[in-house]
């Protein structure tokens, strides 16, 4: 698979080197939170594009800041085109999104339902989506006050390390820590999507 469809506005996708990931825990904190939101305004304010994958909490958290600052914003997600956006409730924040700034959608198919054990093809391919993140983003930013960056989010820093990106967490207090601990994150399975190739097809000149 190596097409990708994108909603919203016609964007130059070639041009990252103003792209900015801001990434962290659906479950984070009200402080976390608003962190996410006052750091993607001010990345906004000063023309950074916030890029994130549209889940609850600090994704959803970075979108509303970087829109909240006049500026754009890239949401890369799992599901097709036609499927309707994951989580349900960020719907509205998706058609925001879409006027201001893009969606990528990486795949072409609906994620087949599943019972066996283990990480369902709707989990791997959230888990894809980070690591295209992580390749296409030259700095990723975590939102976390404290602690080792791990559950979902560890994909995307793992994998931003491997491609030899700026990785940092960011605090309540707007420090940033370059080259935060990180819980091991790997994808030991085929993947779907052939990032080589996407990257190749749609984001270089």
């Amino acid at each position: 698979m190596g097409a990708i469809k994108v909603s919203g506005l016609n964007m130059d996708l070639t041009q990252r080197d103003k792209w900015v990931a801001v990434i962290g825990s659906r479950k984070a904190s009200a402080d976390e939170l608003r962190t996410a939101h006052n750091f993607s305004f001010n990345l906004a304010r000063h023309g950074y594009i916030v890029v994130s994958g549209l889940a609850e909490g600090i994704d959803a958290a970075a979108h509303k800041g970087a829109i909240a600052g006049k500026g754009k914003t890239i949401a890369i997600v799992n599901t097709p085109i036609e499927q309707e956006i994951y989580p349900w409730k960020n719907r509205s924040l998706s058609e925001e999104i879409k006027k201001n700034g893009c969606i990528v959608h990486p795949y072409t198919t609906k994620a087949v339902e599943s019972n066996e054990r283990g990480l369902s093809q709707f989990s791997k391919r959230l888990i894809e989506r980070d690591r295209l993140l992580a390749a296409l983003c030259s700095k990723i930013v975590t939102v976390k006050n404290e602690g080792v960056i791990e559950g979902g989010t560890r994909y995307g820093m793992s994998y931003g390390k491997v491609y030899a990106q700026n990785v940092f967490r960011l605090d309540n207090e707007m420090n940033l820590q370059k080259d935060p601990e990180v819980k091991e994150g790997k994808i030991w399975w085929d993947m779907e999507i052939d990032i080589e190739r996407i990257i190749k097809a749609h984001f270089k000149k």
